[in-house]
């Protein structure tokens, strides 16, 4: 389904998520709810109601946090992260649709099944293991509402309506042979055949795949509500009566599980969901909207229960509770009313039966190692083999358990309790330690935040940071850990064919290398302990040493890209598609740095004293504009773009000044300011504050304040950051948050927050 088809208000996704909650189960309720003690059994249909929900809002929440993993690669299948989404949250009108799920990396793009999502967040053999939970709790399905029929047409064929004293619902006895009425067929035969009958008359539309056609569920929901209303109505009359005494009963541990089952049954809806969820407009009140039904539908179960135990002596009740007013003309004194209450359960047993049978087959055909179909007959074939093994089960079953009501608890208590239930929270907990580094809150999650995985990031003075070594004899990549007490702690070594130039991150988890020898590569960046880096791609490799690499912004060109440049002077524009350049530009002399500009050019430093900008967008591979330090023998080695106001662009030279351009003055005569007494190594801009950092060969680490105005920069101090005994260069530098990291040529990093 598309983003935009078939959106639907919250009034009517609850309606739907209602009918979807409110099946057969509710008709087994009123026996089970007895035979395990009224007192224990309301306790327990209460709890699993509010466990319901609660799993339900996980499952809302898993919409956007599986569209989150999957644009973060976090999943096997990377897929694009937009990266103005990690900032731009808006809070919509209420007459607008949505905004939230357009302006957030938790977008809701796609619709992720649950089969689905376990497989994106758990892996592939949690995956096959719900698979088979799945498919179970389907042959539970397709078992019940065989039962449901065949129980029903044998009712309606050997009991006729007539106004007996007889309750006529009782467990059919199998060893008393009981006869079908006036004629020669024992019941357990005309239950047989109704079973065969279901099965036959289905077997064309469980092949057509045609079950879920909407006319059909429509006309199948508004006989669903005219028999719940009757039923209450009536019912509600009977209490009215003096005589109307609530049947309770003691608390019978033994069907305890049954109970817990049942209930698990009634409520459950949680393979719909994401279909029901997907659709509706205004995502934000998803929670809300699932608080407000799974209470409708509670209250629902609680006054049909109460009014069945009431209208009826505890032990008459049916195991489906429609059955009740077969015979009873005192009750219901219409024939025609009682034909429909009792005639109800065939409908959406026959309907939901051809759904849960269709979908049984899709889940066996993605499980099973099939052939490919290469013919018509042998399609055929292939159609008929999952058509029986859908059947097989269910067809043993329901000849040996006639009681419905018995086969949805074992169904809740031992499969639908792990397919739905459990599988759900793991997902969740799973996915919140996935996403833990992303900033932004999912607007979708659930209320209950108690997580059962512990966080990767306990505490918020603890970091970690990629170093990349430059020495020849040791090609490595490090990553440490800051602890909280300003340790550094080595957590993990990768060791490489050559030296890392430079490095940079084109997702939270992905990153990018570029190595003395040319080649560039992407990484994949876990929280495993033995295996942190694995290689996902690596591009053409230069033909002589990358000197610096920058990652674009997504906003500033439409897709995820980086840009290279090496001391031959090529500057490079690559996308994790291809692993040729999309664009090559040439420098007449070796580049020294380039930084990925937020308007989508890029901006490269030369040997020459040049800071040249080259636009993607233009029909040119020459530079559409040159900024220039004013003296040749001065080199730029590095260059950064201030975060906010991006026409300030400030480049570090090689003999210690800092120089501040401002683009929209052309080749204006640059501002100039002595910092440091060797050459500037790096240059870093704050992401998010207008400060700047600047690392240099007299090893000092210089923190630059916000004063950008070309009058007050020259009068402005900088703030020495260096730590003590440094006697080599600091070659380069980062700033996240309030940390910040240096390293330099004599292996040292340092490691600080600002104060």
């Amino acid at each position: 389904m598309g983003q935009n088809e078939g959106q639907f208000g919250a009034l009517t996704g609850s309606a739907l998520i209602f009918n979807t909650v409110v099946g057969m189960g509710i008709w087994a309720l009123p026996k089970m709810i007895y035979e395990a003690g009224t007192v224990a059994a309301y306790s327990i249909l209460i709890f699993c109601g509010f466990i319901s929900f609660v799993v339900a809002s996980f499952i809302n929440e898993l919409q956007g946090a599986a569209n989150a993993v999957k644009k973060t690669n976090l999943s096997k299948s990377p897929k694009k992260v937009l990266k103005e989404d990690e900032v731009n949250l808006i809070t919509p009108d209420d007459e607008e649709p949505d905004r939230i799920d357009q302006a957030t990396i938790y977008s809701v793009t796609e619709r992720f099944e649950l089969t689905s999502a376990v497989k994106l967040i758990l892996g592939d053999w949690p995956a096959k293991i719900n698979n088979i939970l799945i498919i179970l709790s389907l042959q539970v399905a397709v078992c019940a509402y065989i039962v449901t029929f065949a129980e029903t047409f044998r009712n309606l064929y050997c009991r006729p309506l007539t106004c007996q004293s007889d309750n006529f619902t009782e467990e059919m006895d199998d060893s008393a042979k009981v006869m079908c009425g006036e004629t020669e067929y024992t019941e357990k035969f005309i239950y047989t055949m109704a079973v065969i009958i279901i099965l036959a008359v289905t077997a064309p539309f469980c092949a057509m795949g045609v079950g879920n056609n909407t006319s059909v569920q429509m006309l199948g929901t508004i006989f669903r509500w005219i028999t719940i209303i009757l039923v209450l109505i009536i019912s509600i009359a009977r209490v009215g009566d003096s005589d109307a005494k609530f049947s309770s009963s003691p608390t019978n541990w033994v069907r305890m599980p049954l109970m817990f089952g049942m209930a698990n049954s009634a409520f459950g809806c949680h393979e719909a969901l994401p279909s029901l969820l997907f659709p509706i407009k205004q995502k934000r009140n998803n929670v809300k909207i699932l608080a407000v039904t799974f209470l409708l539908i509670g209250l629902l179960f609680m006054l049909l229960t109460t009014t069945a135990l009431t209208a009826f002596d505890g032990p008459d009740i049916a195991d489906l509770y429609l059955l009740n007013f077969q015979n009873d003309c005192d009750l219901v004194k219409s024939s025609f009313v009682r034909m429909i209450l009792t005639f109800y359960p065939i409908i959406p047993a026959v309907t939901n039966f051809i759904i849960f049978h269709v979908v049984c087959q899709r889940n066996l055909e993605v499980m099973l190692p099939l052939p490919k179909a290469l013919s018509k007959s042998s399609l055929v074939y292939q159609k008929i083999f999952l058509m029986t093994l859908s059947s097989i089960t269910p067809l043993i079953i329901s000849l040996t358990i006639t009681n419905v009501g018995l086969i949805f608890s074992v169904g809740g208590a031992f499969t639908t309790i792990f397919s739905s239930f459990f599988f759900p929270t793991l997902m969740v907990m799973r996915s919140r330690s996935m996403l833990a580094d992303v900033p932004v809150k999912n607007p979708l999650a659930s209320p209950m935040q108690i997580s059962l995985i512990p966080d990767p990031h306990p505490d918020p003075n603890e970091v970690e940071i990629v170093v990349g070594s430059l020495d020849e004899d040791l090609a490595q990549v490090r990553i440490y850990k800051r602890t909280a007490d300003n340790q550094l702690k080595k957590e993990y070594i990768h060791e490489l064919d050559s030296p890392i130039t430079d490095i940079g991150w084109i997702q939270h988890n992905a990153m990018l290398t570029a190595q003395a020898n040319g080649k560039r590569k992407m990484w994949r960046v876990i929280d495993s302990y033995n295996n942190r880096m694995s290689e996902i791609y690596e591009w053409e490799a230069a033909t002589s040493r990358i000197a610096a690499l920058s990652v674009f912004g997504y906003a500033s060109i439409g897709q995820d890209a980086f840009v290279t440049a090496t001391e031959s002077g090529n500057i490079c524009i690559f996308s994790p598609n291809d692993k040729t350049p999309l664009r090559t530009y040439k420098d007449e002399c070796a580049v020294k740095t380039c930084e990925a500009l937020s308007t989508g050019q890029i901006l490269a430093g030369n040997e020459f004293g040049q800071a040249k900008i080259f636009d993607p967008r233009a029909n040119t591979v020459d530079p559409v504009l040159i900024l220039d330090v004013g003296e040749p023998a001065i080199a730029v080695l590095s260059i950064a773009q201030h975060p906010g106001r991006t026409h300030l662009i400030l480049g570090g030279c090689s003999d210690g000044n800092l120089t501040l351009w401002d683009v929209r003055k052309g080749t204006d005569e640059p501002l100039v300011v002595a910092r440091h007494e060797g050459a500037i190594l790096d240059t870093k801009f704050h992401p998010h504050h207008s400060i700047a950092m600047t690392a240099g060969s007299d090893s000092k680490i210089l923190l630059q304040n916000g004063q950008w105005e070309p009058e007050q920069i020259q009068q402005a101090e900088a703030r020495d950051m260096s730590a003590e005994n440094t006697l080599e260069a600091i070659n380069s530098i980062s700033m996240q948050g309030d940390h910040w990291a240096a390293g330099g040529d004599d292996a040292m990093l340092i490691s600080d927050i600002f104060r």
